[in-house]
């Protein structure tokens, strides 16, 4: 048991905060997977065509 020096008992209190730290990490990479998902489905629904193969038209476009 790790006894707090200023409250004088055992708050978990850095256990508690490393905790959230990491739970917060976890939800900002969730979040950008997401928003990467997003992108790419409003494109395919404009377009009608993936964002990886009209990149790669791109691509192959700069090559003539």
């Amino acid at each position: 048991m790790k006894v707090d020096s200023q409250t004088g008992c055992d708050d978990q209190y850095d256990e508690a905060i490393k905790f959230c730290i990491n739970e917060i990490i976890e939800e900002i990479h969730r979040i950008k997977e997401l928003d990467h998902y997003v992108v790419g489905d409003v494109y395919e629904l404009i377009f009608n065509q993936n964002v990886e193969s009209r990149y790669q038209e791109y691509l192959d476009s700069l090559k003539v």
